[in-house]
């Protein structure tokens, strides 16, 4: 294993409210006059297009495009053992909901305004398996929209230790080509795009005629923890014009796909609350996921106790981690979590504490 060596860290405290029956309204991050959405739910999304991951123009251009343009029945993902063979699939109405009958149960879903989260079980002839799909938006919206990305995960858990393979289909919003390891979309019309770099570099790529193909390589599950499958980093880019974007994109892939050998870890702070009062308890939740293809190694997190808050003694999660707190005369005033085992290419690793508001 590497030392950690990490290329991008970022770390941001959004305050999104995760009361139970809150309904899902997706992520979105902004580029230069470019702004990407990403729906957890056919319904919310465009209704003529079906878009999972949508793009749209800060100028007010009509035209969309990204991927998905997906019906309900249409097939998303697919199971296959490690010979190929198809085991079953998954289709959207299956993953983002919407009509549609299948063996698959609704998902669940994490609301937030930076997170999002869609499982969908399913039995397979050996046992029960999770499809496991992430979006992610990283980057401080109110800093440099540069330093913005759209993060799409997936993972596989079962009850049972098996080796499977996950293919996902995509129909895509505008025209697409394959690059270096991804794949670039544009508008039928406009000097836009999005580049989307795939990982890890065994993973499978095709694309072209109007549809995307991402497979993963053999997964091995243990019956225990989850297994990621394959991940995707999307960046928007506009130009003058559509030949000079495509060519930025493509350019951009291949830097990618380069800085995607070393760890890369993005981290994210979240409240289960948007407003408090005095005497209230906040949950707070620090998530860290490997989006690099190399494990990193001594990896510590660290979050602060807020301003007129108070640590709640004990509430600090520890597991698999060694907990320390910065203190002073007045309290705990920062916690930090160090890992005691890698946190793996795609691995994901989850803390938290409660403090009370004084």
């Amino acid at each position: 294993m590497k030392n950690t060596m990490v290329a991008l860290v970022l770390v941001l405290i959004c305050f999104a409210s995760l009361e139970a029956g809150q309904q899902d309204k997706g992520i979105a991050v902004e580029f230069k006059n470019l702004t990407v959405r990403c729906f957890g739910d056919l319904k919310q999304a465009d209704v003529r297009s079906h878009a999972f991951v949508e793009a749209a123009l800060a100028s007010g251009s009509k035209e969309r495009f990204g991927l998905g343009g997906m019906g309900a029945g249409e097939k998303v993902f697919e199971i296959l053992d490690k010979n190929g063979a198809v085991l079953k699939s998954l289709t959207g109405a299956d993953l983002f909901g919407g009509k549609g009958g299948s063996a698959f149960s609704a998902g669940s879903t994490e609301p937030g305004a930076r997170r999002m989260i869609r499982v969908s079980s399913v039995d397979l002839p050996n046992g029960k398996v999770q499809v496991i799909l992430r979006a992610i938006a990283v980057g401080d919206p109110k800093a440099d929209k540069s330093g913005q990305h759209l993060v799409l995960t997936t993972g596989l858990k079962a009850n049972a230790a098996m080796t499977l393979v996950l293919r996902m289909s995509m129909k895509t919003l505008g025209n697409v080509e394959a690059g270096e390891q991804g794949f670039v979309v544009m508008p039928k019309a406009g000097p836009a795009a999005l580049n989307v770099a795939v990982s890890p570099s065994v993973a499978t790529v095709s694309a072209g005629k109007g549809k995307v193909v991402v497979t993963s390589p053999s997964v091995t599950l243990d019956g225990v923890s989850e297994s990621p499958a394959f991940w995707m980093i999307i960046d928007g880019e506009t130009g003058v014009t559509p030949a000079a974007v495509k060519a930025a994109s493509l350019k951009a892939l291949q830097e990618k796909h380069g800085s995607m050998k070393d760890p890369q870890l993005v981290v994210i702070s979240a409240t289960d609350k948007e407003t408090t009062q005095p005497g209230d308890t906040v949950a707070f939740t620090v998530t860290c996921t490997n989006i690099g293809e190399s494990g990193a190694t001594d990896v510590t997190l660290s979050n602060p106790v807020p301003d007129g808050m108070t640590y709640l003694e004990g509430s600090a999660t520890s597991y698999g981690c060694v907990v320390s707190m910065d203190r002073s005369a007045a309290g705990v005033k920062k916690l930090s979590w160090t890992f005691t085992d890698p946190v793996e290419a795609g691995g994901e690793r989850t803390v938290s504490f409660k403090a009370r508001v004084r």
